[in-house]
């Protein structure tokens, strides 16, 4: 009885990992998390383009730190909410409300504003609002619900999906900080 020395070769290491990878993004978790990019991603373009919008466009700059505090406010009262909420009525249809609310006010506000008019700034803080509201509930249960067929991996898959979700958020943020720049400077000119 001596057994024989097995050679792990570094291709077939390769092959787990990659196996695991696979593991990770089969099922329910690939569109998940795609949902998560999507929502962070537009998040990002709100932080990174709220001063020049409240600033710059409405003429609010002593008002904007009052303006960013209480919007985020929306978001931590969502937040604040989802544990009862969850427990009403279920991670999957909290979810879908939630989706549903952010497109429908996405759509509602481009339908009232396409003339290139600024809206007011109440029906501009009553839509930031409400969508805050809808993203406080989506960025815990999106990521929470992508884990839930690879929960017996969970730490592993919670910092491969992290890293890729956030990776593709940015991408998406910098895509559309090119387009913002690309038309405020080639479509509309001063």
């Amino acid at each position: 009885g001596h057994q024989p020395v097995i050679t792990v070769w570094p291709c077939r290491q390769l092959n787990k990992r990659w196996e695991f990878i696979v593991q990770i993004y089969s099922g329910g978790s690939r569109c998940w998390e795609i949902s998560t990019f999507c929502v962070v991603g537009s998040f990002l373009v709100y932080l990174s383009t709220s001063q020049q919008i409240f600033q710059h466009q409405y003429d609010m700059k002593d008002e904007f730190p009052y303006i960013f505090a209480g919007l985020a406010l929306t978001i931590g009262s969502a937040i604040f909410l989802n544990g009862t909420l969850v427990l009403r009525l279920g991670m999957r249809r909290l979810i879908t409300i939630s989706m549903v609310l952010f497109f429908a006010i996405s759509l509602l506000y481009v339908i009232f504003f396409n003339n290139g008019d600024n809206p007011r700034v109440g029906f501009l803080l009553l839509f930031f609002g409400l969508q805050f509201f809808a993203i406080g509930f989506l960025f815990g249960n999106l990521r929470a619900i992508a884990m839930e067929p690879v929960g017996h991996i969970a730490g592993m898959a919670a910092a491969i999906t992290g890293f890729v979700g956030d990776t593709l958020a940015q991408r998406f943020y910098f895509s559309c900080c090119l387009a913002i720049i690309f038309c405020s400077s080639v479509i509309f000119p001063d």
